[in-house]
C-alpha cells in the first residue's frame, strides 16, 4: 500500500448516504464516525493531508481507511477479528 496517492472510489449516491448516515449517527462507533467522514472528505477531493488536520488523525490513518474502502467497500470500515482470546466477563467479583 503506498501513501503517496489516494484516489477515491466513485462513490454511489447509495453508498453517499450511507456515509452521510454514518458521519452523522450519534449512536454509532466513534471510530467508525471518524471513518466514514474521512471518506467523505476524500470522496469531496479533498487532500489526504488537509482531511488529517481538519479531523485531527494522521496522514497515515487517512490513507489507510481509503484503501480498505477501496479494496472492502463499506464493510471494510469495520475492524478486523484480533488474535488471542475473546475477553470473558463472569459478572462476579
Amino acid at each position: 500500500m503506498t501513501l503517496t496517492q489516494v484516489t477515491p472510489r466513485e462513490l454511489t449516491p447509495e453508498g453517499r448516504q450511507a456515509l452521510q448516515q454514518l458521519a452523522s449517527s450519534r449512536t454509532a462507533q466513534a471510530r467508525l464516525v471518524e471513518r466514514a467522514r474521512i471518506l467523505l472528505a476524500i470522496a469531496d477531493a479533498r487532500r489526504p493531508s488537509q482531511v488529517a488536520e481538519g479531523l485531527g488523525v494522521s496522514r497515515p490513518t487517512v490513507y489507510t481507511w481509503s484503501h480498505r474502502f477501496d479494496d472492502r467497500g463499506l464493510h471494510g470500515l469495520e475492524d478486523q477479528p484480533r488474535a488471542g482470546r475473546p475477553p470473558t466477563y463472569t459478572g462476579i467479583r
